[in-house]
């Protein structure tokens, strides 16, 4: 392959301090084994250690790095947007469009100068009108499309797209386990909310009330609770922030909040937790594909639409149902087995398919 061919730009929001964005580092370094990876990145303070080294880095910040992204982009020929929700409209902003303007004149460009794009393990929001249009308009561009859930390919409505789980099924971390009731010890829960979430004033509290509600009125001897911050910056209203406004509110127990950041160590958290209780995404997937419960809390379809395609939509509450959280935790706890089987079951399927990864991989 020529030196040029084997170079690879990967598109997405690292350097961020999110857990999610550092699964879809990790998983393309699993997948891109010899090819040299560059990334665009905000604060390589903040990749996982383990990418340090592995991955080139491109500032997003730094006006000095403007030489070096036009030396990368005459020099590469594949460009490849990786993971996450990349087509969507920015809740509060005077723009929520932007995103989806500059990914259009984005692909335009490097269609213009003979790349190839390439979308991975993406997703769309719920994008209506224009927004849909030019969300379409950005894929039709590529020479592949590949989405996470199914409910992304009826939005796109395109012929090239696929639909692939989540890129988070690469990572070598992911044990599928058949869970059992605890019997010597507490029954351990961890709970990771956001603040990010459509109409935050309104609805973050609700969500804090509804967790420390159901968790107040479990008798503390019998449960261990930990709070897993997600994403984690030091600025207003990240993850930790998050969850101390939710420790707070918390009576009666002794609780963790979890501060390491290191990704093995934190799917080994989920896969040894008794109960996920996420409105992280990435906190629910993770879990389900090591087997873990999981009650999902959709504040973005994205969230709905995982526990839809993996048969758990039982499991999954929205924004405006999010009081009935006590009774889908009873119906975890007091059928434990029969809920634990059925995530077992999903997390089979979803790691049956790196398969199938690993051949589109090699296929670019």
């Amino acid at each position: 392959m020529a030196k040029q061919n084997n170079q690879l730009l990967l598109l997405g929001a690292y350097g961020r301090g999110n857990v999610g964005d550092d699964v879809f580092i990790l998983s393309a370094t699993a997948l891109f084994k010899g090819r040299t990876l560059y990334i665009n990145s905000a604060d390589d303070s903040l990749l996982p250690e383990q990418a340090r080294g592995t991955v080139r880095t491109i500032s997003t910040v730094s006006p000095r790095d403007v030489l070096a992204k036009i030396k990368l982009f005459l020099a590469l020929k594949q460009v490849v947007y990786w993971g996450g929700d990349l087509w969507v409209e920015l809740y509060g902003t005077k723009a929520p469009r932007q995103l989806l303007y500059k990914m259009v004149a984005m692909n335009l460009l490097l269609r213009l100068f003979g790349k190839r794009i390439y979308y991975i393990g993406c997703g769309i929001g719920d994008l209506y009108g224009a927004s849909r249009f030019l969300a379409r308009l950005s894929a039709r561009l590529a020479r592949k499309v590949v989405v996470r859930e199914q409910r992304s390919a009826g939005v796109l409505d395109l012929p090239q797209v696929a639909v692939l789980p989540d890129l988070a099924i690469n990572l070598p971390y992911n044990r599928a386990r058949r869970h059992a009731l605890p019997a010597k010890r507490p029954f351990a829960i961890v709970i990771s909310v956001l603040w990010s979430i459509p109409h935050p004033e309104q609805n973050f509290p609700k969500v804090l009330q509804a967790i420390a509600g159901l968790i107040n009125s479990l008798p503390a001897k019998d449960f261990a609770i930990t709070l897993l911050p997600m994403h984690s910056t030091g600025e207003d209203h990240d993850d930790v922030w998050a969850s101390q406004q939710l420790l707070s509110q918390i009576q009666g127990h002794e609780v963790t909040v979890y501060a390491n950041r290191d990704l093995e160590t934190i799917v080994t958290l989920l896969r040894e937790a008794d109960l996920v209780i996420g409105t992280r995404l990435h906190a629910d997937i993770l879990a389900v594909l090591n087997g873990t419960p999981a009650i999902g809390i959709s504040y973005r379809p994205k969230v709905r639409s995982f526990f839809a395609d993996n048969g758990l939509d039982a499991y999954c509450l929205d924004l405006d149902d999010v009081a009935r959280l006590r009774d889908v935790f009873y119906r975890v706890y007091d059928d434990y087995k029969t809920a634990a089987d059925v995530f077992y079951a999903a997390s089979k399927q979803n790691l049956e398919q790196r398969g199938a990864y690993e051949a589109l991989v090699r296929g670019l």
